[in-house]
């Protein structure tokens, strides 16, 4: 009888977020197992990475639709 073994273990804040969660299985020929890989959609810049603004941002003739966007997108308004 052939069974599922792979697993993955994941927070429960990850799993209630609102992000695309999929798990694929990869191509692999020279086992009797199979890749699997966990892609998730939506995940932004990672928290222990520092934000540095660049003023050169301000001159781009969309910057202040984008931070509109940007914002109502992150607010879920």
């Amino acid at each position: 009888m052939a069974s599922k073994l792979d697993r993955f273990i994941m927070s429960e804040d990850l799993m209630l977020k609102d992000k695309d969660i999929a798990a694929k299985v990869l191509a692999f020929e020279s086992s009797d197992h199979s890749l699997v890989q966990l892609v998730i959609q939506g995940i932004g810049t990672p928290r222990n990475r520092h934000f540095r603004f660049e003023n050169i941002w301000l001159s781009h003739p969309n910057f202040n639709n984008n931070i509109a966007i940007w914002l109502v997108d992150e607010l879920n308004i």
